[in-house]
């Protein structure tokens, strides 16, 4: 079940444990998509990411298990299937693992929302 924001309560729950635990302000998540390149998101940002990917078992150390990615995103964007999918195999062949996993989470984050605004 969903909220009003569109998140399930796990999403919910580790996204408010995550901001508090790295002390992100709910005004700069209102901020988001996430800022461009020229103004790179402070570490506790990305390691705010890495917690809450983790929290929803998307990070498994500094690996990415994209069978649990798929299942979110496809519940998640349900009504776009197609796309979803399209969009996870673009970011599964540019977002490698065994960086660290803050970094890593960032990409995954930034890979996902750019690919799933590109032609609406």
């Amino acid at each position: 079940e969903l909220n009003s924001e569109g998140l399930s309560y796990k999403q919910y729950k580790y996204l408010e444990k995550c901001k508090e635990d790295f002390n992100i302000d709910h005004l700069y998540l209102e901020k988001l998509p996430l800022p461009d390149d020229k103004k790179i998101p402070p570490r506790q940002f990305k390691c705010m990411l890495a917690c809450f990917a983790e929290g929803m078992g998307y990070l498994k150390g500094n690996k990415l298990d994209w069978s649990t990615i798929k299942r979110y995103q496809t519940m998640f964007h349900e009504d776009k299937q197609n796309k979803t999918l399209e969009v996870l195999e673009i970011c599964k062949n540019n977002v490698k693992d065994g960086e660290e996993k803050c970094e890593l989470s960032f990409k995954l984050a930034k890979c996902l929302q750019e690919e799933f605004f590109k032609g609406k």
